[in-house]
């Protein structure tokens, strides 16, 4: 491990025609357009290879947004510029594994543009020469007078291989590349930690487990399959090889151990799906439960808590559609916990095994505010909220339908859990009362710029999680519905970092989907690693990073719109059957906005509720949309709402005008 700082290095210039720049352990060839990591080659796309090349053409130099927007786009382009920008930076740092808010390469100049930090060697026909930005030997940056102060940290670990894993998932298609690491706390500071890869090869891997003492970790794998997920295990140390349990051709995730290592509980699809059971030493898995997900031992093995219900998402979030359970891990019937919360999912033991603590979806649709982890008791008392959401909001975390705080564990006074905070998805940990109610603030485990899930700290102090780098994006399909056929290959219809909900007009030339892009932001958090409670200052709240905004698409000359801009988001579009008004959700509570796609000021044509659009008449006159339990269409001449369908207990989604 090498912690340094930069010095001064005036008066080196960079190759006439360079072919190579290298910095930290990257390499762009700029003959290929290839960027490569320890001789490896990453995907980069057009834009983001681009930007990059502009910035090392100035190392240590400010790059102007509006220089990088001529370089990019011709004066003639229409171009959401300042989203483009964003989604080309986004996954530059993403292919770089660099941060916003720690940059090691690509520095954030707020509302001016973006600088490259690190050394940069130019490579041509001569020898190499670096160039360094201007820094003073306490690593301290001078600009205008002033300073600024950082340092750079390079970690090397000997020996591991780095490792993606590409995957394509949901209706939108997302793109995944997912690690499986280990972080060993060998001190209080940053300098002290070691980040590990375990896993190897191609493939998806998620969902890791580490048993009581730490000698083994499962796993969730595609590889050695043909696609879908199968349980592995490893033993940890050097030469630990991996090991398959499961030869399904369906998907088995979610393993967890029991507190004695000889068995491991994990979900599979097989035969309708359930919760099984196998010995870690291998052999044929048991099914315990005809249903169920996210298994649990509880600290004396004896019982094994569940959730059930709902589609594949992580934790319910639909009104309904989620249960706990409990189960002997010996066998016997599921008794069901928490009989009076709505919905529940995502159970996590409390250390003396006398309650779960859960997720509890949103009352109403996107209401966030009535969501939060609640403690139920296994002898049947009454569920208690923790307000553990709102103390985590009040610290700056985020909180919406992609980003929603997920427990992975409940040791001693701590619960370790993933949440998103500004721009990224990392592991974290809180102090808690033994009601389950977060007591001081959070402490943040990681830091990198994928989202960083499924934390679990061993007795020993290392810290395993998966690492996933998302891009999801709308696609199209060439079907023929009447033979409920598909003709042809999905074509990528988008190009951003998120980009979702997608509604297309009947003629199939205008969509209209919900864009999430980073905006430059300047708060740096705190990032603590000894124990929480010596933590004297709170994680210094960055300004709020993700962003949603209404785009619409014309697929015959790829132009593209922001039907409006602003601080508020927008979500859920619906287009008109003629592709010339769009429908939105926005602000909090989710308000109706309509909007031409041809450009115009957004009115609100109905306000003061959580309502959520579904779908246009043919003649442009009425809305159908829901709002908790009922469904309404909206006269917009006369702005009167007439009630439609009521269900109550019931989200209802997905409402269509058939005419």
């Amino acid at each position: 491990m090498l912690v340094f700082c930069y010095t001064p290095a005036k008066g080196k210039l960079m190759p006439v025609s360079p072919e190579l720049v290298r910095f930290g352990v990257f390499e762009l060839d700029l003959n290929t357009g290839e960027l490569r990591r320890n001789g490896r080659k990453l995907k980069l796309q057009e834009q983001p290879f681009r930007v990059l090349n502009l910035l090392l053409q100035e190392p240590g130099q400010a790059v102007a947004r509006d220089k990088l927007k001529e370089s990019l786009w011709p004066a003639d382009t229409f171009v959401d510029f300042d989203h483009s920008l964003n989604a080309a930076i986004a996954k530059l740092r993403q292919a770089l594994g660099d941060s916003a808010e720690n940059p090691r390469f690509i520095e954030t100049l707020a509302r001016r543009g973006y600088r490259f930090i690190a050394p940069v060697e130019f490579v041509g026909s001569s020898n190499g020469n670096v160039v360094q930005p201007d820094i003073t030997p306490n690593g301290v940056h001078r600009e205008n007078g002033t300073e600024r102060g950082f340092a750079t940290i390079a970690v090397a670990v000997p020996g591991k291989k780095r490792i993606g894993f590409v995957v394509a998932i949901s209706a939108a298609v997302v793109l995944a590349l997912l690690l499986l690491v280990v972080w060993s706390r060998q001190g209080k500071q940053p300098a002290n930690t070691e980040l590990v890869e375990l896993t190897d090869g191609t493939g998806l891997t998620a969902d890791p487990a580490i048993s009581a003492e730490g000698k083994l970790v499962a796993y969730a794998s595609d590889r050695g399959s043909h696609g879908n997920l199968n349980i592995w295990i490893q033993q940890l140390g050097p030469g630990g090889s991996a090991v398959q349990l499961t030869h399904d051709d369906v998907d088995a995730s979610e393993p967890t151990f029991s507190p004695d290592g000889t068995k491991i509980a994990f979900r599979s699809k097989k035969d309708g799906g359930g919760i099984y059971l196998i010995p870690v030493i291998g052999g044929e898995p048991s099914r315990l439960t005809q249903s169920g997900r996210s298994p649990r031992f509880s600290p004396d093995g004896h019982w094994i808590a569940y959730w059930s219900g709902g589609s594949d998402a992580v934790v319910p979030t639909v009104r309904g559609a989620g249960a706990i359970y409990i189960v002997a891990s010996a066998g016997g019937e599921p008794k069901r916990l928490g009989m009076d919360l709505s919905t529940a999912g995502n159970p996590v033991w409390s250390p003396d095994g006398k309650h779960l603590l859960v997720y509890v979806s949103p009352k109403e649709g996107y209401a966030w505010d009535t969501a939060d982890w609640w403690l139920v008791a296994l002898d049947g008392s009454p569920s208690t909220r923790t307000s553990d959401f709102s103390a985590l909001k009040t610290q700056g975390f985020s909180l919406g339908f992609d980003r929603i705080p997920r427990l992975s564990q409940w040791s001693n006074d701590f619960i370790t859990f993933s949440a998103g905070f500004g721009d990224a998805v990392n592991a974290w940990r809180a102090p808690v009362s033994p009601d389950g109610r977060i007591s001081g603030p959070a402490e943040r485990l990681t830091s990198g710029t994928t989202l960083e899930i499924s934390p679990t700290l061993s007795a020993n102090g290392e810290l395993f999680f998966a690492s996933l780098n998302r891009n999801t994006a709308v696609w199209s399909l060439a079907a023929d519905p009447d033979q409920a056929k598909v003709r042809g290959e999905p074509k990528k219809i988008t190009e951003g970092v998120t980009e979702i909900l997608p509604s297309i007009s009947a003629d199939g030339r205008k969509l209209a989907f919900t864009a999430a892009y980073t905006r430059d932001h300047g708060g740096i958090g705190r990032v603590g690693f000894g124990p929480v409670a010596s933590l004297r200052e709170p994680i210094a709240l960055p300004q709020e990073a993700a962003q949603l905004q209404t785009q619409v698409r014309d697929l015959d000359t790829g132009k593209e719109a922001t039907v409006s801009s602003g601080a508020v988001p927008q979500w859920h579009p619906q287009i008109s059957r003629d592709g010339t008004m769009v429908a939105y959700t926005s602000g909090k509570p989710g308000q109706l906005y309509a909007a031409p796609v041809s450009g115009g000021s957004p009115r609100m044509i109905l306000g003061g509720a959580n309502f959520m659009t579904w779908d246009w008449s043919l003649d442009k006159s009425r809305l159908l949309f829901s709002s908790a339990d009922d469904i309404h269409s909206l006269d917009l001449q006369s702005g009167r709402d007439k009630l439609f369908l009521n269900k109550p207990g019931i989200s209802l989604f997905q409402q269509k005008i058939f005419a």
